[in-house]
């Protein structure tokens, strides 16, 4: 896992309308970013309706706000629309991203025959010069989409 003081990779992946997305490009630069990394899929949803609400107070807060899963950009477009999300849903397919940010994914997880779930989802926190302010474990039975919210625009 990356910590505080941690320079984030940078990376250029599609979002949900197919557009690529560079951390350190001209989308994102220039505001402080929580970027949130989850498996992706139906098991995502309550993250996903967590950071929809989070949104707001996001960017109220001036951060931006970036979703990494490992879905197609045709999946996250559905997602998209699903649940109302109107910031970057970021495509991982191959879960380098969220290996490079010290995150297990699923496939790292399997032992012989007996696959692991998936890890926790997990939200950085980065300062404008893309370094980790601080990083946040989402688990939905804690807390609620405002607290969540409230909390990284405090960070």
């Amino acid at each position: 896992m990356l910590t505080s003081g941690d320079l984030a990779p940078n990376f250029v992946l599609p979002d949900q309308d197919a557009q690529n997305l560079v951390l350190y490009g001209r989308r994102v630069a220039g505001s402080p970013v929580a970027l949130a990394f989850c498996a992706g899929g139906e098991n995502a949803a309550p993250l996903r309706a967590a950071l929809a609400h989070a949104s707001k107070e996001l960017d109220k807060a001036g951060i931006k706000l970036i979703l990494v899963n490992r879905e197609s950009s045709t999946a996250n477009a559905v997602f998209a629309a699903k649940d109302n999300i109107d910031f970057p849903l970021v495509s991982d397919l191959d879960g380098r991203l969220t290996s490079a940010y010290g995150i297990a994914v699923a496939a790292d997880l399997n032992v012989g025959i007996v696959a692991m779930p998936s890890p926790q989802p997990t939200i950085y926190l980065l300062n404008l010069n893309f370094k980790v302010i601080c990083s946040l474990r989402f688990n939905h039975n804690a807390g609620n989409a405002a607290t969540l919210g409230g909390q990284l625009a405090l960070d």
